[in-house]
């Protein structure tokens, strides 16, 4: 039995795809389009930095070090800042955004209890302007998030993060993370989503499968646009395998929104119910917002029912006044959807900002989350597994590896076909005949 929805994730709180199985070398590093090579190099600071005179206890901390090569040769190396600690500093990952002539470096630093936290720097014209923890609190992390940058429009961009963390059952629990960039600059926090929360199937539901492997092996891929993500994962809660699009909402519908509630606020003590409704209809449809006509004028006409459905259900004009601006949110994100062929099953918002530590006014920037696929997972034979999902989120793949051959199953609406071996021929890259099969469906 499904359990009740919310209809927000009301949570206070994408170009270049870095890929999830490559090797820590190839994803350390990275041209940018005018051909400097940048590479991390890890070490010790008395190696990376043998001129600084460190001393000896500190000399010996491990560090990064950010290299930077001219196509003509000419080099120069940069000290990560956040680094030069006593802990572990593992799995960096280079990300640039051509368009903001900004690079990201990820990485996780890993202390001597064996939990790690995960870390972003930017840099921007060769200087480094901001360090920052994803989260506050370690994580349980065997290895680099899958990452992913996609641009949303000229100034706004989004670094979809996705990882697992093992459990002591076995089994692994997969997250997501979307961090928000605005003119190459990170906003400064982020929420992290346990991806459970997007299952609506009763926990303990179904036995957990005798190969755990699969629950440590999320997927993060671009989506059928550049503006979206697709995330596929499974879940140790419910044994179901579940997919899901992320994307950004356009600045002008949150902007239309806040200017409903406060109009609402200012105008709502001299209006009954009714002419309430009808200022507030007559405003939005006046508003000067980048919102498509009839987009506009269909998100006045639902905060015109709205006010008058439930104007005297709040206790305050303040409350009311919320409670639509969500609304519009939501309605709004629901129609922007209709582009997408794909029909989710359930959708959230989810709101991503630098919090009131940092900023007074309300978080501008919103994710929506839909939920495209939920299937039960199939009988999984040994061997290590993978998740693989097609580019809408609405047909999966799961992929096994045993004695040097690979074996498959895929979606066939809400059941799976039998396992078949995949064929490859000689000299085949695995990796490209199964990527050929997901496209292929």
């Amino acid at each position: 039995m499904r359990r009740r929805v919310s209809a927000l994730l009301a949570i206070g709180v994408i170009a270049l795809l870095a890929a999830t199985g490559a090797g820590a070398s190839d994803l350390a590093r990275a041209h940018d389009a005018s051909g400097v090579l940048y590479e991390v190099v890890p070490g010790t600071l008395e190696v990376l930095f043998p001129r600084n005179g460190a001393s000896s206890a500190t000399g010996s901390f491990p560090a990064l070090a950010l290299d930077m090569t001219q196509p003509g040769g000419a080099s120069e190396r940069l000290l990560v800042p956040g680094t030069e600690a006593s802990a572990l500093d593992l799995d960096p990952t280079l990300i640039i955004d051509p368009q903001s002539s900004s690079l990201f470096l990820l990485w996780r630093s890993r202390t001597a209890t064996g939990r790690s936290s995960l870390w972003l720097a930017t840099l921007i014209d060769g200087i480094w302007h901001e360090t920052t923890r994803i989260g506050s609190k370690e994580l349980n992390l065997d290895g680099p998030p899958a990452v992913t940058l996609l641009r949303e429009s000229e100034h706004r961009t989004v670094l979809h993060l996705l990882w697992s963390e093992a459990e002591s059952t076995g089994a692994a629990r997969s997250y997501y993370s979307p961090l928000v960039l605005f003119r190459g600059r990170y906003i400064g926090w982020s929420p992290i989503l346990t991806l459970d929360s997007l299952d609506l199937h009763d926990a303990g539901g179904s036995a957990l499968p005798e190969n755990l492997s699969i629950f440590g092996a999320p997927r993060l891929r671009r989506g059928v646009d550049d503006g979206s993500a697709i995330i596929a994962f499974a879940s140790p809660s419910t044994s179901h395998l579940v997919s899901a699009r992320s994307r950004i909402l356009p600045p002008a519908l949150i902007t239309l929104a806040d200017e409903a509630r406060n109009h609402l606020v200012g105008v709502g003590v001299r209006r009954q119910k009714t002419a309430l409704a009808a200022e507030v209809r007559t405003f939005l449809n006046q508003l000067d917002v980048q919102l498509h006509d009839a987009t506009r004028s269909y998100l006045a006409r639902s905060a015109y029912v709205f006010i008058r459905a439930y104007a005297n259900d709040f206790d305050s004009l303040e409350v009311l006044g919320n409670a639509l601006r969500w609304h519009l949110i939501a309605e709004g994100a629901t129609l922007l959807g209709q582009a997408f062929t794909a029909v989710p099953t359930h959708c959230g918002i989810l709101a991503v900002g630098p919090g009131a530590m940092r900023q007074a006014l309300p978080t501008a920037h919103y994710m929506e989350i839909c939920v495209i696929s939920d299937l039960s997972l199939p009988a999984l034979g040994f061997g290590s597994t993978n998740i693989h999902v097609s580019r809408d989120g609405t047909k999966a793949v799961l992929t096994r590896e045993e004695n040097g051959a690979i074996y498959f199953r895929q979606s066939l609406g809400d059941a799976w076909s039998d396992e078949k071996r995949l064929p490859l021929g000689a000299g085949q890259d695995p990796q490209t005949a199964i990527d050929t099969l997901v496209d292929s469906l």
